[in-house]
């Protein structure tokens, strides 16, 4: 492979940085529609009554209590039922998380050296 110049190594690594904050910022979303928040606060409220308000910041931020909530409300007849829905909807959620991580780390390291082997370069 050809060598880069510093200029063209310290450009990509700015843009491999920005893309690293981009993919961060991107996987903090949980996913969690407005509909599914408003569905779970909602069967929260008529379940748990006066002690709701303990659960329901869970309905923004966790998949596996939003598919706990589903499957209570779908007329899971077991605890085995409801363990797996929390439990695929868990796996589809860390799936997703690990590989936004480890296209950020990608990113983030090459950024780096890059931008590293940029300034080096033009300090030359």
């Amino acid at each position: 492979m050809k060598k880069l110049s510093p200029k063209t190594s310290l450009i990509l690594g700015v843009i491999l940085l920005v893309l690293s904050a981009l993919i961060y910022w991107k996987s903090q979303d949980s996913g969690i529609s407005a509909a599914e928040q408003a569905n779970c606060e909602k069967q929260v409220l008529a379940n748990y009554g006066n002690s709701a308000d303990a659960l329901i910041g869970q309905c923004k931020t966790s998949v596996g209590f939003i598919a706990m909530m589903n499957a209570r409300s779908g007329g899971a007849s077991s605890a085995g039922e409801m363990a797996q829905a929390i439990s695929a909807a868990n796996q589809s959620d860390t799936g997703s998380h690990l590989i936004y991580m480890f296209l950020m780390g990608l990113s983030l390291a090459l950024g780096l050296g890059l931008l590293l082997n940029g300034v080096k370069g033009l300090k030359k």
